[in-house]
């Protein structure tokens, strides 16, 4: 920053110079330690200064950081040239002008930033200021070049000395105000202290112990502050919150921590360690060791392993204002002193452990069995010294009633959660207030949750129920246990005496009986305040519907799953809620028209009637005269909703319009009509009347829409660009099966804030437009699928820097995979059914976070590459019906995560791989608690059980198995397979794979189709495969095996011959070859122990032979004249007896030479002493003359058939 300027006359004796060099390492470790004052020097400094820059050297060592923004720094540059010109003011001042700017000065190796020389000299003459600065600044701070400049009338030499003082002072304050922004800018901090750097680093090499990948995205920044997860805090850049929440796979194991991980971090206010399976920490280095850090004030230890022991290492942190350590192995009765040690809690939540009670543990330990066992013998348990506590959360434990004496210290408690316990009988509140009457425990209770317990009744006296005043909410959702036994009557009754209570859940039970609708709770006696009641998923009798408007003072009703049916009464009942603002009755069997007093729930904001049978056009229904309606729910009913709805013009504050799967139908539209609403959500589904409906027209006047889902309609057209255009906040575009067609067009303008886009399921067709990312940055889920889209997928997709689910399958997509995917946050893939080609190579090499990935019945080439070793997350890879070839790639034993696999209809050779890994159902369990972008977003379709299916999203969480059918795979079948029980399909059929079936196959306890077929199997069936019970299909037809079938029981018995044909060694039922007990697999020849026999080898080889043992016999008989006098003997019999044969025994023919005939047969004669056997037992030995005497036979007659 360089200011000068010609400034105001001061005093000549006050001459003043102040050099300042601040030296700023390299900003990426900026830290106060690292930063220090080299120079100050001054002629004449009075003791204001000194004593400002002694300041500065204490805030110096106090490392107090001042990262003061660049606009509080122009404010105090703007202040000093308001101070220059309000000087210049005076007619006296010779004139301003300053000009100021940023400037970067490096040193050599341009890795440090400096900070110049200031000097500022006051003069009692015409003076001259000077100040130039070089400041270290980041790249992204502006650029400022203001000059302005003033030419004033000079002032007069001869000046008075008062106002010559007043100008020396004037420059004092212009000196601090100087000093102050140069030592901001020295002080400016670029990024966390590199000791909380470090730190994190550590943690990050802790949590991937032994061999994980989490947290990858840590370290790649210099500034932690900037890393994801992380918090630091705006004014110290210190590090404040700490989320590594699911941050560590479940399958990598137990993991004991070491807590001292976190001291670095002095400012620390929140560690989130949610679900990363820590059993324990390290000995010695426990929670207690965080006892230092006084800012700490949430902890969140939930889903983890921790047992009860971690209640004494947590007593330390008396800071802690929030402590979560539900879904843990916290078993039995657990010691109450280190949570009485947190006195600052107010926010208590250890649900779904297995936790019996609180017991004092203190004193000799072997006092401790003695003290267990009061758990089991009644007695009672110790008291929570928490006075400060305001929510407890206890679900999912094992409590019984005795819980209720821990209470009694818990004076400020509002929120208390019991629910899903085993607490039973009587709620016996006077517990509470036995041990000191003037102690009134639980006084503050607003809130009290019971739900999955067995309550009977509620038993207190009358002063007890003064002591619950406050109580406004009771839950006791499931108490019947689960509907098997009514509630009880005594129960109703003593609700009855929480007189200001305003909302009732007895949701989930059995209220068969109708004790509400019998007036047990009957207005004004009782229930006077209630104004929400929810008996959502009970069992209830539609009487119920005509008496629950004695309860006036009802605001919210839900009855939605009460297997209501029949008609809504017209009397009384739900009529008579006049004060109504919500009403439920979705999800049951009502049917009919709607009643016309509905219309007098005037108050009514929010009805959802879904999922039911009732009919009628609703623009005659009473809901067009409920104005006040900001929600409607129809969905799912025979309602006629009209596509324009006019009838619902008047509602001025309608928002949200659920109106899916019911009738839809045209209706004349006037166009001098605009609605008064302004929808932000809209469904529109259902079964068309009247032809193709035009887009609705009331959606031009809409421009506050968030939502549109449109779909199994049939529509008009494509979608009008005025949609986009209007509705520049909309989110949700889903336009699904509506018959659209025509190309698909842009908006004229960019929507940032669009984020989900589906046109699914239409006749789209042209190409894919070329500028989409640009016109939809913001775009998370895109589905173009099942369309006649053409042409490549344009570059511009790399500009969707948010896309995580993208669906172009069914498509005719041609063109190569574009590289700007790599580019993308990717999480979900689908790309199948269409043209495209190339390579895998550098589509997907970045994309880290891919889960589902299908690219199948493409015209892929090449091989897998291997950088798909680095998806971790990899579920679903289907990349069969492409021309990939090459060997399966080890880098796929690398995905742990694997759920199904499909490479089939390919071209890979080789092996298969024995590591290849699938996930356990156990990871299903934690599904839910992962982010939603884990979740499978869209149908895949999987070729199980011999047939292609669409698996939905559903099912495919609970989907895994292994195709590899249709390939060029050879070796034996790894043992390894066998041994993957969580498989539910395999198919190896159509390979080259020899060898035996391995006996771990009877260990695939989960699988439900297995094909081996079409290969060259040998052996014998194992015999385990019959305990394979979930098994419906199986085949290992056309193979070498042998052997019996397996027992026809229970699910073999199913299958029929063809699961077993081609294997001619086979015998047994189904197949009609019997064998007997004791028959054995026949020994084939050697050649066929390999597996299989190639036919033209055989037919070489053989004719090779054969003509070698013709010229080694030649060249015997050659050399020895004795042995070829006996041979051509031995012929010249043979052929005699041969011919005396034929005369006596046969009439010859008249054109055939006998003796050139057996000269012809010759041949057979000459191998008879020889032995020769193929493969086909063609080839015997021939034992005498008359065998070729029965050739010469056959011979003749076939030529006289001739």
């Amino acid at each position: 920053m360089v200011i000068k300027g010609n400034v105001f006359p001061v005093a000549k004796k006050n001459v003043m110079a102040v050099n300042l060099a601040v030296e700023n390492y390299n900003k990426k470790k900026c830290s106060i330690k690292q930063r220090e004052l080299i120079h100050v020097n001054s002629s004449r400094v009075d003791n204001s200064d000194e004593r400002l820059i002694d300041r500065y050297r204490q805030i110096e060592k106090a490392d107090v950081v001042f990262p003061v923004v660049m606009a509080v720094e122009r404010l105090l540059l703007l202040l000093l040239m308001g101070l220059l010109a309000a000087a210049g003011g005076h007619d006296r001042v010779v004139g301003v002008s300053i000009a100021a700017g940023v400037s970067l000065v490096h040193n050599e190796d341009a890795s440090k930033e400096k900070l110049g020389l200031l000097t500022v000299h006051c003069a009692d003459k015409l003076s001259f200021m000077e100040i130039s600065t070089s400041l270290s600044s980041t790249a992204d701070e502006p650029h400022i070049d203001v000059i302005q400049d003033a030419k004033l009338t000079p002032p007069s030499f001869h000046e008075d000395k008062a106002l010559q003082m007043e100008l020396n002072r004037l420059c004092l304050v212009v000196i601090m105000i100087i000093n102050v922004v140069v030592l901001i800018q020295g002080w400016r901090c670029h990024g966390c202290l590199e000791e909380e750097r470090t730190a994190l680093l550590q943690i990050k090499d802790a949590f991937n112990y032994p061999n994980g990948k989490f947290l990858s995205s840590w370290g790649k920044d210099a500034n932690c502050c900037d890393w994801k997860q992380v918090e630091c805090n705006s004014s110290t850049l210190r590090v404040v919150r700490i989320d590594l929440s699911y941050s560590r796979g479940w399958e990598v194991g137990d993991l004991l921590l070491n807590a001292s991980l976190f001291l670095p971090f002095p400012e620390l206010n929140s560690l989130n360690l949610y679900g990363n399976r820590i059993a324990g920490c390290l000995e010695k280095e426990g929670f207690e060791r965080l006892s230092v850090l006084g800012n700490l004030e949430t902890l969140q230890l939930g889903q983890n392993k921790f047992n009860g022991s971690i209640l004494s290492s947590l007593g330390g942190l008396s800071s802690l204002k929030y402590l979560c350590l539900k879904n843990n192995e916290i078993k039995g009765a657990i010691s109450v002193e280190g949570l009485n040690n947190l006195t600052s809690l107010r926010h208590l939540r250890i649900s779904s452990n297995h936790i019996e009670g609180f017991k004092s543990f203190h004193g000799a330990l072997l006092l401790h069995q003695a003290l267990y066992n009061l758990v089991f013998t009644g007695g009672e348990d110790e008291p929570l010294k928490l006075s400060n506590l305001e929510y407890l959360e206890l679900r999912g434990n094992r409590f019984d009633n005795s819980i209720l004496s821990s209470f009694k210290g818990l004076s400020s408690l509002k929120n208390l959660d019991l629910s899903k316990n085993q607490l039973k009988g009587s709620f016996n509140m006077k517990v509470l207030f036995s041990c000191n009457p003037e102690l009134e425990a639980l006084s503050n209770l607003t809130k009290l949750y019971l739900s999955g317990n067995e309550i009977d009744e509620f038993v207190f006296s009358s002063r007890d129920v003064r002591g619950f005043g406050k109580l406004s909410r009771i839950s006791l959702f499931n108490i019947t246990s689960n509907r098997r036994r009514r509630i009880s009557h005594s129960l109703v009754q003593s609700l009855a005496k929480f007189t200001l209570l305003k909302t009732l859940d007895l949701g989930d039970n059995n209220l068969e009986g109708a004790t509400l609708a019998q007036g047990e709770l009957q207005y004004p006696c009782s229930l006077k305040n209630l104004q929400k009641l929810d008996l959502s998923s009970s069992t209830l009798d539609n009487s119920l519907l005509q008496t629950i408007g004695r309860i006036t003072t009802l605001k919210s009703l839900k009855l939605n799953g009460c297997r209501l049916s029949g008609n809504i009464p017209i009397a009384q009942g739900l009529c008579e809620l006049k004060h109504l603002k919500s009403l439920d009755i979705s999800n049951n069997s009502l049917s009919g028209a709607l009643p016309t007093c509905l219309a007098n729930l005037t108050s009514l904001e929010r009805i959802d009637l879904s999922s039911n049978q009732f009919v009628g056009d609703i623009s005659s229904s009473p809901l067009i005269n409920l104005t006040s309606i900001r929600e409607l729910r129809l969905s799912d009913n025979h309602f006629q909703i009209p596509i324009s709805m006019r009838s619902f013009f008047n509602h001025s504050e309608l928002k949200y319009f659920f109106g899916s799967n019911n009738d839809i139908c045209e209706e004349p539209e006037e166009y001098n009509l605009i609605p008064k609403f302004q929808l932000e959500r809209l469904h529109l589904s259902g079964q068309v009347y009247g032809g193709a409906l035009p887009f609705p027209r009331f959606l031009y006047y809409q421009y506050n829409m968030r939502e549109i889902y449109f779909y199994n309609m049939k529509m008009k057209g494509g979608i009008p660009n005025w949609l986009l255009e209007n509705n520049t906040n909309l989110d949700e575009l889903v336009m699904v099966n509506i018959s659209l067609s025509g190309p698909f067009q842009l908006p004229n303008h960019p929507r940032v804030n669009l984020s989900h886009l589906d046109i699914s399921d239409n006749h789209f067709d042209s190409h894919i437009p070329a500028e989409i990312g640009s016109y939809f940055p913001s775009l998370t889920f895109l589905s173009m699928s099942k369309n006649n889209f053409s042409g490549g997928i344009p570059s511009s997709f790399g500009k969707m820097s948010s896309l995580q689910v993208l669906d172009l399958s069914e498509n005719n997509i041609s063109g190569t995979l574009p590289p700007c995917f790599s580019s993308l946050p990717l999480v979900h893939v689908y790309l199948s059914h269409n043209k495209l080609q190339g390579s895998l190579e550098d589509a997907f090499h970045n994309s880290f976070e891919l889960i589902t990935l299908d690219l199948s019945h493409n015209q892929l080439t090449g091989k897998i590459s291997e950088w798909i070793g680095e998806v971790s997350h990899m579920s679903f890879l289907l990349l069969g019906y492409n021309k990939l070839e090459g060997k399966i790639p080890d880098q796929l034993c690398k995905l742990d995560k694997l759920s199904y696999i499909d490479l089939s209809h390919n071209m890979f050779s080789g092996d298969i791989l024995p590591c290849l890994k699938f996930r356990s159902s156990i990871w299903y369990s934690y599904l839910r608690t992962y982010p939603d972008r884990y979740l499978i977003r869209e149908p895949l379709e999987i070729t199980t059980k011999s047939v292609s299916y669409s698996y939905s999203t559903s099912i495919l969480n609970y989907m895994s198995g292994m195709d590899l059918s249709c390939n060029y795979l050879t070796g034996e079948i790894p043992l390894e397979i066998g041994n993957l029980p969580h498989i539910h399909a395999l198919n190896l059929s159509n390979n080259v794979l020899t060898g035996h079936i391995p006996q771990s196959f009877s260990n695939l306890s989960d699988v439900e189709s297995l094909d081996l077929s079409n290969n060259s199997l040998t052996g014998e069936l194992p015999p385990g495969l019959v305990q394979l019970h979930s098994l419906a299909v199986f085949s290992v037809a056309h193979n070498n095996l042998s052997g019996r079938t397996p027992a026809m029981i229970p699910q073999f018995s199913t299958f029929n011959q063809s699961s077993y044909e081609g294997n001619p060694f086979l015998c047994g039922p189904p197949l009609s070859r019997n064998c007997t007990p004791e028959e054995e697999a026949p020994s084939l020849p050697d050649v066929e122990e390999s597996g299989f026999m190639d036919t033209y080898v055989f037919h070489v080889t053989f004719a090779v032979t054969y003509i070698v043992m013709l010229v080694v016999t030649a060249a015997i008989l050659y050399i020895n004249p004795n042995w070829r006098r006996s041979w051509f003997h031995f012929i010249q019999q043979s052929i005699n007896h041969c011919y005396y044969f034929f005369v006596d025994n046969l009439l010859m023919p008249s054109w055939l030479d006998l003796r050139n005939f057996c000269v012809d047969i010759l041949a057979c004669v000459v191998f008879l002493p020889f032995k020769f056997k193929t493969e086909l037992n063609l080839i015997v030995q021939v034992m005498s003359e008359n065998l070729c005497c029965a050739l010469y036979t056959s011979a003749s007659f076939s030529l006289n058939g001739q």
